[in-house]
């Protein structure tokens, strides 16, 4: 009988611990208006004033809900949580949105800690942080991680410092944030070094104090479907690349505007092999592509075809690279049935090409679905 009793006891325990980790971790509501850091948070009828108590009440892999307002804090995430604002799953970039949950605090507001895989920031918008520090408004910690962070449907407004600060770390999703009005000294909009795995995605870069996206030391990670412009560097720049990246889809106007002559819409490193540049649409930049005046060559890995190169200015196609090498730029539309304007090309009126670049076969047309090879 005794064994018995023992025997029920244990699959008890075990049931009871079953049932605990099925559980859903609890919701946590904020408003800074009507909210109470001595509530629970768990009614949305009796919220936490603030997101810093939130994270305290919530339980790895539950969502904090912040209600529009103002919200004057900084913070740390230290756990798999999805901080959600409420316009969270409306685009800040092609969506309307009402009013925000407005995060406004010295740079770095949201520090991911590296025992926060798979946390989430989606909804908010955050604005006014004046100090001109490089640490960014979300930033991972500094020791890498952590990983599969979402960042996603943000606005980044009139801050002195980038948007996003991320290094070694691997599988995130960076997409659909309107950043824009970036006031501190030489500051992009986003400064990512040693991405593994990631995706950024839809976001919206203009008028930066440096460049739109800064990436370094980068593995099979896309860049794709951005939209960049009034940057006075580089929309996107690229260095010490190594394994697979791309860079495909994006739109990029008016980048480059400090007209930097090794520097162009997308700047490439002499070190940067394996890169795809493709189905990109330049316009009115200071060069398109440029390979920076450094020593050494460019990769025969580093391509950059299928592209609309139309109405830019400077040398579009630019290999600064002192050993020169040979760029391939070959299925680009150039602005023009009869190919880009270079010495090779009697009789070409599209956008200008340097030496050491490949850009025969050239397209006929604009539009990725209507070009054929000329």
């Amino acid at each position: 009988m005794k064994t018995l009793i023992l025997i029920k006891s244990a699959v008890c325990v075990v049931a009871l611990m079953s049932v605990s980790l099925c559980l859903a971790a609890p919701d946590i509501y904020v408003n800074p208006v009507t909210g109470d850091d001595t509530n629970s948070g768990d009614d949305p009828l009796l919220p936490v004033k603030t997101i810093t108590n939130a994270l305290t009440k919530v339980d790895a892999g539950g969502t904090v809900t912040a209600a529009a307002g103002a919200y004057n804090e900084s913070f740390t995430i230290d756990k798999a949580v999805l901080l959600k604002g409420v316009n969270m799953g409306i685009s800040p970039v092609h969506g309307a949105r009402g009013p925000e949950s407005v995060i406004t605090a010295p740079a770095p507001v949201i520090t991911l800690a590296s025992t926060a895989e798979g946390a989430a920031i989606e909804g908010f918008e955050f604005s006014g942080s004046a100090n001109d520090v490089d640490d960014g408004i979300v930033k991972a910690s500094s020791g890498g991680g952590p990983n599969n962070v979402i960042v996603r449907g943000n606005i980044f407004n009139n801050n002195a410092s980038r948007a996003i600060n991320a290094v070694s770390t691997i599988g995130w999703l960076i997409a659909d944030n309107n950043i824009k009005n970036i006031t501190g000294t030489q500051e992009s909009g986003l400064f990512l070094i040693s991405l593994q795995n990631a995706v950024v995605s839809g976001n919206q870069i203009t008028t930066t104090s440096y460049a739109g996206i800064i990436v370094d030391s980068a593995q099979n990670s896309a860049f794709t479907g951005n939209m960049i412009s009034g940057v006075p560097q580089p929309g996107i720049q690229f260095a010490n690349l190594v394994m697979p990246n791309t860079c495909s889809d994006n739109r990029f106007t008016q980048c480059n505007n400090s007209l930097t002559a090794d520097k162009g819409a997308v700047t490439i490193y002499v070190n940067v092999e394996n890169l795809t540049v493709t189905n990109n649409n330049f316009t009115d930049n200071y060069q398109a592509v440029a390979i920076r005046n450094q020593a050494g060559s460019v990769s025969p890995t580093v391509l950059v075809n299928n592209n609309d190169i139309a109405g830019n200015r400077g040398t579009a196609v630019n290999n600064s690279a002192q050993g020169g090498g040979t760029l391939d730029a070959a299925n680009n539309w150039w602005g023009s049935n009869t190919g880009p304007t270079h010495a090779s090309n009697p009789g070409g009126t599209g956008d200008k090409v340097s030496d050491n670049v490949n850009f025969t076969p050239w397209m006929t047309q604009s539009g990725v679905q209507e070009w054929t090879l000329y």
